[in-house]
């Protein structure tokens, strides 16, 4: 026994001395308060890495309190930490010897290593921007800090350590995205720096494109991918209409009878002389541009307004004989990228280091039928799906996603994730998984959509703040799916909340698990418009969540006695009031539909007796906004015969001549453009979430689907008419295709809306959101 005992203690005296030299082998990086490493750069280190250096400097020093010297000869200090490109750099130049196989591995791509011989520390890289995303994740591993948001003074949040120690020094880190970024929007020049700072912060790359040489040279300070021409640009960046109308009108969509430089219309893709024009600015553009910058945008309009002179409407001829027919779903998207081959191809001739970037969006979503030149890149717009859904479970995107992967590696994974986020819609479940689908598919490039953490009132008159009270941690956790989308989201919520809220964790996780739960527990679907207010109403509201969610977060901001973490918190439940306010105040509009029978269809004459007995809508209001009444006015008649929905609707415009639409005789199922019509019932779709959607033009080309699944064909007439003060439809939409029957489901929900064309303004029924069944009202069919 005594032997026994005497092994035990000697077991205890390795065990602690084992535990205490693993304590010393952490190399501090201060004591006490005091600086005990130093950074050392080269002399001429480029910008991002003096950059790299001052923000090790500086963040290290807020949490020791320790100001580390920046150097480019070693001193006395007791830890070295070298950052550097080592193929670039005379400090590092032995590591291109000794750690090859790590540099081999960092080739073509922004990750980094973190190498530690003695008290030596090497985080180095294959190019600047690794070197600095190295010191980002070093400082992550190697304390508690989170950068959660680009506005002062919730930038950082960090628990002060004196004694700063690296625990964490011997690691590769490879991103499995060499693209990722935020696309800023609805701010002046598409800049917010403290914003770009929590991009860099967070690793990404990307911010978008500018034409302004000061935001440029920043940019590549900050280590960003740098890109000039904007975005939607054929009639700003390229062929501005103030320069080129009067003499080539011939450049611009010929729509309605005449060419219509104005309202940014798309171009006449077939005109060989304005595509040599294109070429022209295009290469005075590159000349104009720094040297440094190597992606020019060529993007199409926002919008369907596509040429339709008879050049444009001709087949299409393949260098393979093979005819692609007006009809055909991928003819305009052919159209487009044929011209855009020969802009690429004359632009590669004299720069064949620039690349060109466009977009698979709108009618280039479709993948063309020819092969794209090598130096086009294609940013893939997967717009207008449920965001509840992944993608291969959204089969029109997954198909789309898979044709285009099959005809180019140049594809760019261009995504909405910061659209509708004044809601905290808790995306990162399914980003999560789109992510993992489209990089095993070779996608390596993808960015989002979003709005700065800027303080400055947007469109909406709103701060772009309220978006990140809302929605700052689902930025988060996407920006670090970006680098490796097969972390585990939950695991990064949890750091996320423990790393921000501190002592207020467990509440705040309270908080966002009730959101997270509500809104993927009902089926309807959410898209990149959902409307914020009718959100709250539908799943905190409606699920009565306002109690449990108030009391997470009250009790989240007693837990902290951090003034900048209460402070916070404070922001997030004041977002939270503010929503709930508005929600309780916005009730979904109802109408009752008479019963009347009727042997035919009414006619135009809304002051006959049939439609004077019907229901009305007297005008809609502004979408999204329902507290704003539409400029011109529309009026909806409804009746029912129990049988069929019987539709009359007036839609006023002071100069029906500039309206637009396509010609009358257009194939089913050919969206409507211009000015036209929508209607949404959700009918029998309303467990799963879904609706009917049919629409139309004042032309009487009509379109119909189930959710986006065009195979459904309701059973309808339509009938419309032009009039001196606008124009008018009268539609007989029979109830059974959608399930509507009377005697079972007489209350369905649904919304009418209305686009006008020049100018542009969107209407609905009581301001509701078109695709968003949160926002519909409620129509009640009536019995007798």
């Amino acid at each position: 026994m005594k032997g026994l005992d005497m092994l035990k203690k000697i077991m205890a005296i390795i065990l602690l001395a084992g535990i205490s030299t693993i304590a010393d082998a952490a190399l501090p990086l201060a004591a006490g308060g005091r600086p005990e490493a130093e950074i050392i750069i080269d002399a001429k280190a480029p910008p991002a890495i003096k950059f790299a250096a001052e923000e090790l400097q500086s963040f290290a020093g807020k949490i020791s309190g320790a100001k580390l010297p920046i150097v480019n000869i070693q001193g006395s200090s007791k830890v070295k930490i070298f950052l550097g490109v080592p193929a670039d750099s005379g400090i590092l130049k032995d590591l291109n010897e000794k750690y090859k196989d790590d540099l081999s591995k960092l080739i073509g791509n922004d990750g980094y290593a973190v190498r530690t011989d003695g008290n030596n520390i090497c985080i180095f890289a294959t190019e600047p921007k690794g070197v600095l995303n190295g010191v980002y994740n070093f400082l992550d591993r190697n304390s508690d800090i989170i950068w959660p948001r680009g506005l002062e003074p919730f930038d950082a949040i960090y628990s002060s350590d004196p004694n700063l120690n690296v625990k964490y020094s011997d690691y590769i880190d490879i991103p499995k995205f060499i693209l990722r970024g935020w696309h800023i929007c609805d701010y002046p020049k598409q800049s917010h720096e403290a914003t770009e700072l929590w991009m860099i912060r967070n690793r990404c790359n990307f911010i978008g494109a500018s034409n302004v040489t000061e935001l440029l040279e920043r940019r590549q300070k900050h280590g960003f991918i740098v890109e000039f021409g904007g975005g939607h640009n054929l009639n700003t960046f390229l062929l501005p209409p103030e320069k080129y109308a009067k003499e080539h009108s011939e450049y611009y969509a010929f729509m309605d009878g005449r060419r219509r430089p104005e309202g940014r219309n798309q171009l006449c893709f077939t005109n060989e002389e304005m595509t040599q024009e294109v070429i022209r600015v295009l290469e005075e553009k590159i000349k104009a541009a720094p040297p440094y910058v190597k992606h020019f945008n060529i993007m199409i309009e926002d919008n369907w307004n596509l040429c339709e002179c008879p050049e444009c409407k001709k087949p299409i001829t393949l260098p393979n004989g093979t005819v692609i027919s007006p009809d055909d779903e991928a003819f305009r998207s052919t159209q487009f990228f044929t011209f855009l081959n020969k802009v690429a191809e004359a632009i590669y001739q004299k720069y064949p280091d620039k690349q060109i970037n466009s977009f698979g969006y709108y009618f280039t979503a479709v993948p063309p039928k020819v092969k794209l030149f090598k130096t086009i890149n294609v940013r893939f717009c997967p717009y207008v799906k449920d965001d509840k859904k992944t993608v291969e479970n959204n089969p029109k995107w997954k198909k789309r996603t898979e044709e285009w992967i099959a005809i180019t590696p140049n594809i760019i994974w261009r995504e909405y994730y910061g659209c509708a986020s004044d809601f905290p819609r808790p995306l990162s479940d399914v980003v999560a998984q789109d992510l993992q689908f489209i990089s095993k598919l070779g996608v390596r490039r993808v960015f989002a959509e979003y709005v700065p953490d800027a303080e400055r009132k947007n469109r909406y008159k709103k701060s772009s703040t309220e978006n990140w009270d809302a929605s700052a941690m689902e930025f988060w956790i996407i920006s670090q799916l970006y680098w490796d989308p097969y972390q585990d989201v939950n695991k990064l919520k949890e750091k996320y909340i423990t790393r921000t809220y501190h002592e207020a964790a467990s509440a705040m996780s309270e908080y966002f698990r009730l959101i997270h739960d509500a809104w993927y527990s009902n089926p309807a679907p959410s898209h990149w418009n959902d409307n914020a207010v009718k959100s709250a109403a539908f799943y905190i509201l409606g699920k009565g969540l306002e109690k449990p969610c108030r009391d997470a977060l009250t009790k989240a901001e007693q837990m902290t006695s951090d003034p900048k973490i209460k402070q916070l918190i404070i922001r997030n439940r004041n977002c939270f009031e503010s929503l709930l306010k508005e929600a309780a105040m916005q009730k979904a509009p109802s109408i009752q539909i008479p019963f009347m029978q009727t042997k035919s269809c009414p006619d135009f004459d809304f002051d006959s007796a049939v439609w004077k007995n019907a229901a009305s809508i007297d005008g809609f209001e502004i979408m999204d906004s329902p507290e704003k009444k539409s400029q011109f006015k529309t009026i909806i008649k409804l009746f029912h015969d129990r049988r069929n929905f019987y539709i009359g609707i007036k839609c006023f415009d002071p100069t029906p001549g500039s309206m637009y639409s396509l010609p009358a005789g257009q194939k089913r199922d050919t969206w409507p453009k211009g000015d036209h019509i929508e209607l949404f019932f959700d009918g029998d779709k309303k467990a799963s979430g879904g609706y009917y959607h049919l629409a139309f033009d004042f032309s009487g080309n009509t379109y119909d689907a189930c959710s986006f699944d065009k195979k459904w064909d309701g059973n309808w007439e339509l009938q419309t008419k032009m009039f001196p003060d606008g124009w008018s439809a009268v539609a007989k939409i029979e109830l059974k295709p959608m399930g509507i029957d009377i005697n079972q489901n007489s209350t369905f929900k649904g919304l009418f809306y209305r686009k006008k064309d020049n100018p542009s303004e969107h209407s609905s029924w009581g301001g509701g959101t078109v695709h968003s069944v949160a926002s519909f009202g409620d129509i009640t069919l009536n019995f007798e």
